[in-house]
């Protein structure tokens, strides 16, 4: 075909495609079954295409559609299928040239996989550019990343540790530090201790600040200071937000669309200003972010770390982690969910996850019902910090091995704050253990050391069933109305299983004000036998200790047990009770093998019992309590009430102020025999009223006498010195009326005495009396006596009494008292004057010779026969005596005999 025919084909082709259907373009050349062979050899030109002003498409068929195509927007060939060179090589080619990455920082998508570029500058928005950055060089696209051929990460043999410091650093602010590291793709910035201001947004991409210690080194981040962060770290420094900052936060978290990030804080110290959070983002795209605060604190500040879940600029899936807080202080995170490792401290309305030590600290304001819950079945501790925690709702544990805590008096858990006043429920309470019924007990649970504030009409802790729960060191007041025996602690069986091992001690029940009495105090209720007053199943309670607490003003009764068995209740205190009729200080029902001993029942209002045994309560033990009463006297101390209460023990109990100590309707009842020690005797006021029963003891320890009661008739009681014997070298006491018939042995001569308090004797005699007697045959003339006339002195046995002289007589060893005489003689009167019969001594052991008047034993005789049988004449032993009569009569006395009788006295 010539040239000229070619023309005109290509022409009418041009005018066939201005009404075709063809793939539209503003010049187009249709190939269909032409010719080429005698193209000339200048080649085939299109001149008049020239014309065209917009894209120029050369088109292979109609039905195949394939084009090549001139864009005359972008000035390039464009193909609209793959080429095939058959293993040729394209020879001074140039791939793609681009400043950044088609599609940005989202990418290509799988449609353009394989797409190569030429970078040729610098990108770190385009995935796989971002850390680090892409660096000028040649990419292929792989469907979800840049994958550098010929070019290079930001990967640099420059340092990547840098100082900041004020003196003798790389960089003296953290700004700059960042810039430098920012061109390595990642770093570390040590900082000296001070205070570092930022002012500017600061790249801190892939950077880790490291401080000298939170105490030391500061970032204060004030008016337009942002530290944007994207797998940024912060350690051993503090972050202030300033409350005047521009933005809404200080720490500005970037979003990178390939990866979430990750920040994280050791020991970091956060101050928050009032308005502001510590960490947000501005990204378009919400970044998942993890977050990490290891050892940390939030010391001051009125801000939060985080804004609420629903305002904050961080992806709602981020994740919150608090590993081993440092400090008390709470970390504000609002309503984000938060994992807690070794304990931690809190702010947030959202769930709290706990990994062991599982310690999760509270601190008022925080959700403790959610904190308790997130301990789930391993069980863990709650904290409460120091401060006052108001609830609206009860607190409700239902896992087993869970100890809420608190610091002490400073810890108040409150209902008085909230608009929650309790229910009417006789189950309902403040800390509830276990379900309300009973259906579902939980065990190993403590609570212990914070102080309760219990509005109106609820309980203080109800404990429902289990084992092993606790109440210790509680300070519960109620501040509120109290009605339907609300009672400040109460522990129950399980409605189908019997509670065991449980524990209250060391706990005060008090209340703000008269009006918001307890009504009951303490319960250990095993059945409900009195219904609305106790709260127990039927079951049971074991193996408990209720111990060393104190109940002050309850309005009825201060402790109350219910089928309680082999269990002990011991040092506790019932102060200032019965502000209504019939109260008692400790009540037992239905209980066996119950040790109640050290307790103290003091201060009635009304008519009251101190310990009352009510009924079916058997081998308990009373031992060593104290009832005392007033205002009102107890009108009774202990009452074992009831025939069904068998072998009981009350011994050794005190009673003060109460109109009858002990009441005993038992059976087989062992009663207490008081044992009271004092320096002096009873009276007949030591009497009923004095809590001295009869069979009462007393023992008198200075004179080491026992009297027993016989009689505790209020003022006329009457006390019988208990009649003993013992051996002792000396008297136990003076002889007088208290000590009358009393004995002892003198262990060094081995002579038994009595007192005898007889005709005012009062003295320590032998039991026994002694005989001296003598007669005298001879003349006694007028004005003679033993001392100057042996006939006027006996003579005993066979002539052995005085005969010529007045040398020889009687030894006595131990002193005497002569308490009787007898005189008689034969025919002789003493018609005037009289005689006296008399004793005389020597004075000593060894002289038997000198004799001297020692006393007289009877005066003024004048008959022939006189006696005695009251005397009470002293005589020193350890001397010879002689006796006889002093005849004053004007005649001779002759044939008479004297016999005296005496016992052997101890001084």
């Amino acid at each position: 075909m010539k040239r000229t025919n070619i023309l005109a084909t290509l022409g009418i082709a041009w005018l066939l495609s201005a009404g075709t259907s063809f793939h539209q373009t503003n010049a187009a050349i249709l190939f269909q079954d032409d010719s080429f062979a005698d193209v000339e050899s200048g080649g085939l030109v299109l001149d008049f295409l020239d014309q065209a002003t917009g894209n120029i498409t050369i088109q292979f068929g109609s039905t195949l559609g394939e084009f090549i195509q001139w864009n005359a927007t972008d000035l390039r060939f464009e193909i609209s299928d793959d080429i095939d060179l058959n293993s040729n090589q394209i020879v001074e080619a140039r791939v793609e040239n681009v400043t950044a990455m088609p599609g940005g920082a989202l990418g290509l998508g799988v449609g353009g996989t394989g797409r190569i570029v030429q970078l040729t500058a610098v990108d770190s928005i385009a995935p796989g550019c971002t850390g680090p950055n892409c660096q000028p060089g040649t990419y292929a696209w792989s469907g979800t990343t840049w994958i550098g051929l010929t070019g290079t990460t930001n990967v640099s043999n420059a340092t990547k540790v840098v100082t900041v410091g004020p003196v003798g650093r790389d960089y003296t602010t953290i700004a700059d530090a960042a810039t430098y590291l920012n061109t390595v793709s990642a770093g570390i910035m040590l900082v000296d201790p001070g205070t570092f201001s930022i002012t500017t947004a600061i790249d801190l991409e892939n950077i880790e600040i490291v401080g000298k210690g939170n105490n030391l080194t500061t970032i204060d981040i004030s008016a337009a200071g942002s530290l944007q962060i994207i797998n940024s770290a912060f350690k051993d420094l503090t972050i202030d937000v300033d409350s005047g900052i521009a933005a809404t936060s200080g720490l500005d978290v970037q979003q990178n669309g390939s990866y979430d990030s990750a920040i994280n804080f050791q020991r970091v110290d956060f101050v928050v200003g009032s308005g502001k959070v510590a960490i947000d983002s501005t990204a378009g795209t919400p970044p998942v972010t993890d977050i990490d605060f290891i050892n940390s604190t939030q010391s001051g500040g009125a801000g939060n770390l985080l804004l609420s879940v629903s305002s904050s600029g961080l992806d709602n899936t981020s994740t919150i982690l608090v590993d081993d807080q440092l400090g008390v202080n709470p970390l504000r995170i609002a309503d984000w969910d938060v994992t807690i490792i070794g304990g931690g401290n809190v702010l947030t309305s959202g769930t709290i996850s706990t990994v062991p030590d599982r310690t999760i600290y509270v601190s008022p304001g925080m959700n403790i019902q959610g904190a308790i819950d997130s301990l789930g079945s391993s069980g863990g501790t709650i904290k409460l910090l120091i401060g006052t925690h108001s609830i609206t709702a009860p607190l409700i544990i239902t896992s087993n091995d869970i100890t809420l805590v608190g610091e002490g008096s400073g810890t108040i858990l409150s209902t008085t704050s909230g608009s929650w006043t309790g229910g009417t429920g006789e189950n309902n309470a403040t800390i509830q253990v276990g379900v309300s019924n009973g259906t579902a007990p939980v065990s190993n649970i403590t609570i212990q050391n914070f102080q309760m504030e219990v509005g109106a009409n609820t309980h203080g802790i109800s404990i429902n069933g289990g084992s092993e729960n606790k109440v210790m060191d509680m300070v519960v007041t109620s501040t509120g109305a109290k009605t339907s025996t609300h009672t400040a602690i109460v522990f129950t069986d399980g409605s189908a299983t019997i509670g065991e091992r449980f524990t209250a001690t060391r706990n005060i029940i008090n209340n703000s004000a008269p009006a918001n009495r307890w009504v009951d105090g303490i319960h250990f209720d095993g059945n409900a036998d009195f219904a609305g007053q106790l709260f127990g199943y039927g079951n049971g309670i074991q193996d408990s200790i209720i111990s060393e607490n104190i109940v002050s003003e309850a309005a009825e009764t201060s402790y109350a047990f219910s089928q309680v068995s082999a269990s002990s209740v011991f040092s506790n205190r019932a102060r200032n009770l019965a502000f209504s009729p019939t109260a008692f200080g400790m009540f037992f029902n239905d209980c066996a093998d119950v040790i109640i001993i050290n307790n103290t029942v003091e201060g009635a209002n009304a008519t009251a019992t101190g310990i009352s045994l009510f009924d079916n309560v058997d081998n308990t033990s009373v031992i060593g309590n104290a009832v005392r009463g007033g205002p009102s006297s107890f009108s009774i101390g202990i009452a074992n009430n009831a025939a069904t209460n068998a072998g009981n023990i009350i011994a050794d109990n005190q009673f003060s102020s109460v109109t009858t100590t002990i009441v005993d309707a038992g059976t087989n009842a062992k009663l207490e025999t008081n044992h009271h020690r004092a320096t002096a005797n009873p009276t007949v006021n030591d009497d009923i009223n004095d809590g001295y029963d009869v069979g009462t003891f007393w023992i008198n320890t200075a004179t080491n006498l026992t009297f027993i009661n016989v009689d505790s008739t209020a003022g006329a009681a009457s006390w019988v010195a208990v009649d003993y014997r013992f051996a002792v070298s000396t008297p136990p006491a003076t002889c007088n009326a208290s000590f009358a018939g009393q004995t002892f042995m003198d262990t060094d001569s081995g002579i038994v005495y009595v007192c005898d308090t007889s005709n005012g004797r009062n003295k320590w005699l032998s039991t026994q009396d002694n005989v001296i007697f003598g007669e005298q045959s001879g003349n006694c003339g007028a004005g003679d006596s033993p001392g100057n006339e042996d006939g006027c002195a006996v003579d005993w046995g066979s002539s052995l009494g005085p005969d010529n002289a007045t040398n020889v007589g009687f030894y006595i060893p131990h002193d005497i008292t002569v308490t009787g005489f007898g005189f008689s003689a034969d025919n002789d009167s003493c018609f005037f004057g009289s005689f006296d019969v008399e004793v005389w001594s020597t004075g000593s052991s060894s002289d038997d010779n000198n004799y001297s008047f020692d006393t007289n034993i009877a005066t003024g005789l004048t008959g022939q026969a006189h006696n005695a049988n009251n005397l009470n004449i002293d005589i020193d032993g350890g001397q010879y005596i002689l006796w006889g009569i002093d005849n004053n009569c004007t005649q001779t006395i002759d044939d008479w005999n004297v016999v005296l009788y005496y016992r052997t006295h101890h001084t």
